[in-house]
């Protein structure tokens, strides 16, 4: 059996943050927070947590991210310009 990846694994867990408007209850906006994005930040504990991993370990979670969503908008582009596929 295949282990899953640890960076996979971190690069998963976060939360969506969604923003309610008052004015316009038609209105909202939807942020994903990842966990790498907040471990990195300036005065993140969640390094010093016990479980938690240093912030070298988080940035190269935030590139591997950064490549898994590049690849996602390219292959949607891709559906975009050849919905029934190329064959």
């Amino acid at each position: 059996m295949l282990k899953k990846s640890i960076i996979f694994k971190d690069i998963s867990c976060g939360a969506g943050l969604i923003t309610l408007y008052e004015d316009d209850v038609t209105n909202y906006n939807y942020k994903l927070v990842n966990m790498y994005a907040l471990a990195l930040e300036k005065d993140s504990n969640i390094p010093n947590v016990e479980g938690g991993k240093s912030k070298a370990y988080y940035a190269p979670v935030k590139i591997a991210d950064s490549v898994v969503q590049a690849m996602f908008k390219v292959f949607g582009l891709f559906y975009k310009i050849f919905p029934d596929g190329i064959i």
